[in-house]
């Protein structure tokens, strides 16, 4: 692989830190044409410490030297695709990284490019004992290898808006991380670019956040309770695709009981045609082979169409899924864990507008005890995105490797001053 450097490609970003005051303390499968085979699982990121420290000289490049420690991090495009707006997620455990080391909540933590000069937005959405999950952006990742430096052991600052890391294409980006307020009524649930929060309905609790690969997730219990739990994402101003020409989702999901269920839902019925935008999964009848994701979307010519994500999903498995469609292409595409799995021709100039304001977990928040109104997830969600552009297949791949945790190596030593 080439190691090529930021600096050719990288605009000059202010740097960040992360403004979330709660970690302080049977479709024909068809492969992608520019990503390789992500069904590769072999991990080529190194979970090991960096191991021995190096000390550096006066005459060795250090973007400041009021930071004294420093580690090199090698970022792996393994598509051919030059790609553009990438969150990177670093996963700093205990066996990598001595959280101890760094100021309380990663507050000294910086990025920096290869250039030595570039500092680079990040977003800390998880950070404790245990654990600690940051995310990266990388406004442009070409092919090969890609050097970045993780500085700490320098000056805490106080915590900038996350939503510097996720760029005007991104129209939403839930962690489900938050701690929920257990004093409100409707707990907030943070949108990371800062312009569509939702609210979590049906008596979710803190208890249902989950740590995980990827930070928390959230479980989702359905009417187990009686309630009916989701999240409406109706804080602010409503999400509107109201002249939208392309539109990417993404989530990670875990069924853990089977049913007719959505994981990200914009319609006023359970009426395929009248969809603006539906993630769900269909209830298999018991049988394993129809247990498949499907996707549905409606634009400005004709009625919404629903396409099969053509992969069975077994119970209790995180998965990722992934939908795509432009004006520009006319195809609607589906991908599971990285892969294209099946488009169909669907045309239009824009995407539908619909004033029901979306969910996560459920149909939508409207005329909850009707019977018909019952399509809530029961398991555990992660990572749900809504992008105003359609991604390409080697973004999605790639996307899908970084969020396993299989495209950063930790293993360079720690520097020291």
């Amino acid at each position: 692989m080439r190691r090529l450097t930021l600096a050719l490609v990288l605009a000059h970003g202010s740097g960040c830190l992360v403004d979330n005051p709660a970690f302080q303390g049977g479709a024909t499968t068809s492969s992608t044409s520019s990503a390789s085979d992500t069904s590769d699982t072999s991990d080529t990121s190194d979970s090991a410490s960096g191991g021995e420290s190096d000390d550096v000289g006066d005459d060795e490049p250090w973007w400041d030297r009021r930071w004294a420690c420093r580690r090199r991090l090698t970022v792996t495009n393994h598509t051919e695709e030059a790609l553009v707006e990438l969150p990177v997620m670093v996963r700093l455990t205990p066996e990598r990284f001595d959280l101890a080391s760094a100021s309380p909540g990663g507050a000294d933590l910086r990025v920096i490019a290869a250039d030595h000069l570039t500092e680079l937005d990040h977003e800390i959405e998880r950070w404790d004992p245990e654990d600690a999950n940051l995310w990266i952006k990388l406004p442009a990742l070409p092919p090969g290898q890609l050097d970045l430096y993780l500085y700490w052991c320098g000056e805490a600052s106080p915590l900038a808006a996350a939503s510097d890391v996720w760029s005007d294409s991104f129209a939403a980006v839930y962690h489900l991380s938050d701690p929920l307020d257990e004093g409100a009524l409707e707990p907030l649930v943070r949108d990371s670019t800062g312009l569509h929060h939702g609210r979590a309905r049906g008596g979710i609790t803190d208890a249902q956040r989950e740590p995980g690969d990827r930070g928390f997730a959230l479980r989702f219990t359905g009417k187990d309770d009686g309630a009916g739990d989701f999240i409406g994402l109706d804080h602010q101003e409503p999400l509107s695709t109201a002249g939208w020409d392309a539109i990417t989702l993404e989530a990670w999901a875990l069924q853990a009981q089977r049913g007719e269920m959505r994981i990200l839902c914009q319609s006023p019925s359970t009426t395929v045609a009248q969809h603006v935008f539906a993630i769900g999964m269909h209830d298999g009848g018991g049988d394993e082979s129809n247990e498949r994701p499907y996707v549905r979307l409606g634009t400005d010519v004709g009625d919404a169409i629903e396409l099969d994500g053509g992969v069975p999903v077994p119970e209790n498995t995180w998965f990722y899924v992934a939908l795509t469609w432009s004006s520009a292409s006319g195809l609607l595409r589906v991908f599971i864990d990285g892969q294209q799995a099946a488009e169909q021709p669907l045309a239009g100039a824009t995407l539908r507008s619909d004033p029901t304001y979306p969910a996560i977990g459920n149909l939508n928040g409207v005329s909850l005890d009707d019977a018909n109104n019952d399509r809530f997830w029961r398991g555990l969600l992660d990572e749900l995105r809504i992008h105003k552009i359609a991604r390409t297949p080697a973004w999605i791949a790639l996307q899908h490797r970084a969020m396993r945790d299989l495209i950063v190596d930790y293993s360079a030593p720690d520097e020291h001053l």
